[in-house]
């Protein structure tokens, strides 16, 4: 069982002799560009009852991430957002977030990768600067929406959206705009 808050924890690294072997053979066939391979691999380690829980869900983030790392678009989007909806607890579900509003964006989808930054900001367990990293990233996707659209008015209430985002009497600069 984790002790840990995941915003406490900056990386982990695991005892090679502690790792599934499905885990360490997919991702060592994604290392190896052989992604097909890689996905059967890590689905098994998913589902692997017998491994421990964060080999299982790191297993499926990787499975996940690699049809991005493929340029699979579709593939990448739906596998993410499976991810995210079965194990939004996962410490990986962040990452997956953002994975997935990055790509939604890539699919000229700006009002759904703008609502996956702001579900990002708010995950359990999410560091303060990557809540604020989620939370810039919806903004600029809102806007970025609103300059494609070529309305002049939506542009202008996008813009004043950034003034929302930056601290209420903080001691520290969040961003530097």
């Amino acid at each position: 069982k984790q002790t840990l808050q995941r915003a406490q924890v900056k990386r982990v690294f695991h005892d090679p002799a502690s790792l599934p072997a499905d885990l360490a053979e997919g991702l060592a066939l994604i290392a190896a560009g052989r992604l097909d391979a890689a996905r059967s691999k890590l689905a098994s380690a998913a589902r692997n009852s017998s491994s421990p829980l964060w080999a299982q869900s790191e297993a499926a983030f990787r499975r996940a991430e690699s049809y991005a790392t493929e340029g699979n678009l579709a593939a990448a989007e739906r596998a993410l957002a499976s991810f995210a909806q079965e194990r939004p607890r996962s410490r990986w579900v962040v990452d997956a977030r953002a994975l997935r509003a990055r790509i939604l964006l890539d699919l000229g989808r700006e009002e759904d990768a703008k609502a996956e930054y702001e579900a990002a900001s708010r995950t359990l367990g999410a560091t303060e600067d990557e809540a604020l990293g989620a939370r810039f990233l919806a903004t600029w996707a809102a806007a970025r929406g609103a300059l494609r659209s070529g309305d002049a008015t939506r542009t202008a209430d996008a813009a004043k959206t950034f003034d929302a985002i930056r601290p209420q009497g903080s001691s520290r600069a969040a961003l530097a705009l």
